[in-house]
């Protein structure tokens, strides 16, 4: 009975969310009624093809961003007034109010109109990273709004905050999968059909309305003082004698590699990026929780030492960051690891010199480290097309092949130096436009007739160069078939002409040249096609620029005589068989749809 009355008790607190955070909970219901719009049109809500983005789906994303702007406002009011010690401040506090409902306002609906309601498509190019960098910096910013002025007792205040995120999830969680289990019984028992735009619908009500209800009911005041708080002793028990123990052994392991590189003279491999970078980060969280346990001389000797001792292991790391940008270029992907590794660090440094802090300043170096890396000059967008245009100016320059900053075409370069620059101009033409890079035509298309006319040799350059290339998509991770209604697979050689129909659909190879031909009455026309060397190029260069290939790295979209269409990669592969040839062989999704 306890257990019903808590939950009980929990559904009825979250109301008062409305009362607390009126304009928040308003904007997050208009945002999940959008999503609900867009479901029911079945439209896609993420980036692609022009034109095919109704205004719901842009409000969406505009309503949620301005409900986490809100609330990073809402907490900063709170924290303000709860700063205020005479009537002077007071009145101080209203003025600043004022002016930062009106800044914030203005901000908003600028970002609003440039980044998702002036361009024809939505989160192409540095679109993407404002947005979210924007979406994700704000939260951060939420953790520290309202304890800017008094946080002694920030420790607490934050594990209140993740502990309301944990309720309200689980909550949500179950109330979903209850939801869904009815749903399967209603279809199955009852022989109702219940459409994919209920269990959408129900997904987005659960996750945004309801959850964050429950949320912003349990979210902690900033006029609360959390100064007796303490951890529960399970949660000390898992702490002090697993956590710690884990983390000691697993830097262990990472100074013996550490020892094994120096003594064997080895260049560190790149996977210890990765090993590094998510240990280093949950160790920040780690040291962040143990602030507020001093009754122990295990955990006293860990904070004192533990981030001293990890300070080389992140050298090391950036030893092999670095190492790979000096060969590659910065893309977005380094430049996100890179700053994550400086977050790492200067919280670590943090530790060592302020280890009796309130810990406030590690959210606030976070949020500062996601808006640097993804607004501004110096953006992972921005920095990342300056490294490659280097790269190819350096390239350029050393063949003799840039006069007064214009590409001069020469085909005497090594076959090295060919493959460098074709990935460049893959890169700068697949992530970025075109005019972004000093050496490219504003309006230049990557064809093989407009690459050999500008660098004065094909981009089909010999296979000699390369290395056998495969991708094998491992069925971890779903495919977005929202906006579609049919799935077909074909598998291509480029060395043999061959074709497969499947329904009103047919896939020929012809020379490597993929076509896709939809059947209207007794006449195939053609819809698209794509030259499967092409794909092979840009995974060529997304293996180059990505740690992980994503499926919808390799995607194609479009549409054509009414029919919207997605090619998905399941397997590629090419094999160098002589000097200038290869052959490519690819697996495949083709989905389609009618083109609302």
């Amino acid at each position: 009975m306890k257990i019903i009355y808590r939950i009980t008790e929990t559904l009825n607190k979250a109301k008062n969310a409305f009362k607390r955070y009126p304009l928040v909970m308003a904007l997050i219901i208009l945002s999940a009624l959008c999503f609900i719009v867009v479901i029911a049109k079945d439209q896609s809500f993420m980036g692609g093809i022009k034109g095919e983005f109704s205004s719901a789906i842009r409000f969406a994303y505009f309503f949620m961003l301005a409900a986490v702007m809100a609330m990073f406002v809402s907490l900063f009011f709170e924290g303000l007034s709860q700063s205020a010690k005479t009537q002077e401040n007071i009145n101080r506090n209203k003025l600043i109010k004022i002016s930062v409902t009106i800044l914030s306002t203005i901000f908003l609906l600028g970002i609003g109109k440039t980044v998702l309601f002036s361009d024809p498509t939505l989160f192409e190019f540095e679109n993407k990273y404002i947005y979210f960098g924007l979406l994700l910096g704000l939260t951060s910013g939420c953790f520290f709004a309202a304890k800017l002025f008094y946080h002694s007792d920030f420790i607490a205040y934050l594990i209140k905050i993740f502990t309301s995120a944990f309720i309200s999830v689980s909550y949500s969680v179950i109330m979903l999968v209850g939801l869904f289990s009815i749903y399967f019984a209603i279809n199955k028992l009852l022989g109702i059909e219940i459409s994919d735009k209920i269990y959408s619908s129900t997904f987005v009500i659960l996750m945004m309305p309801f959850n964050v209800g429950i949320f912003l009911s349990n979210y902690p005041r900033a006029s609360a003082s959390f100064d007796n708080y303490k951890l529960s002793k399970p949660i000390k028990a898992l702490i002090i004698y697993i956590l710690v123990p884990i983390f000691v052994v697993y830097i262990t392991i990472l100074y013996l590699y550490f020892a094994k590189i120096i003594i064997t003279a080895e260049i560190p491999q790149g996977m210890i990026v990765e090993l590094v970078i998510w240990f280093s980060i949950f160790e920040v969280m780690l040291m962040f929780v143990l602030g507020k346990i001093e009754d122990s001389k295990v955990v006293e000797g860990f904070k004192k030492y533990f981030p001293i001792i990890i300070l080389p292991i992140m050298g090391m790391m950036f030893y092999a960051i670095i190492f790979r940008i000096r060969e590659y270029g910065i893309t977005e992907n380094r430049f996100f690891v890179l700053a994550a590794g400086i977050f790492a660090t200067l919280s670590n440094l943090y530790y060592v010199f302020y280890r009796k802090n309130s810990n406030i300043t590690i959210p606030i170096i976070l949020a500062a480290t996601i808006l640097i890396s993804t607004l501004g000059p110096i953006s992972a967008y921005r920095v990342s097309a300056e490294s490659q245009n280097n790269r190819l100016a350096k390239i350029l320059e050393k063949n003799n092949m840039l006069l007064r900053r214009e590409v001069v075409p020469s085909s005497d370069i090594s076959d090295e130096d060919k493959a460098e620059i074709v990935q460049i101009v893959e890169y700068m033409t697949e992530k970025h436009r075109p005019w972004e890079s000093k050496y490219l035509p504003n309006d230049y298309k990557n064809t093989e007739e407009n690459f050999e006319k500008l660098f004065g040799f094909s981009h089909k350059y010999s296979s000699s160069t390369k290395e056998d290339l495969s991708y094998f998509y491992e069925g971890n991770s779903s495919i977005d078939l929202t906006g579609y209604s049919r799935l077909m697979e074909f598998e291509l050689y480029s060395d043999v002409e061959d074709s497969k129909t499947i329904g009103n659909y047919k896939v020929s190879s012809n020379n490597g040249i993929a076509t896709i031909e939809y059947k209207i009455g007794e006449k195939y026309n053609k819809l698209f096609s794509f030259d499967m060397k092409d794909v092979l190029n840009k995974l060529r260069v997304l293996k180059v620029s990505n740690e992980t290939i994503v499926l919808e790295d390799l995607s194609i979209k479009g549409n054509s005589k009414g029919i919207v269409y997605k090619v998905v990669f399941t397997q590629l592969n090419e094999s160098g068989i002589k000097e200038g040839e290869s052959i490519q062989y690819m697996k495949f999704y083709l989905i389609t749809g009618n083109l609302k």
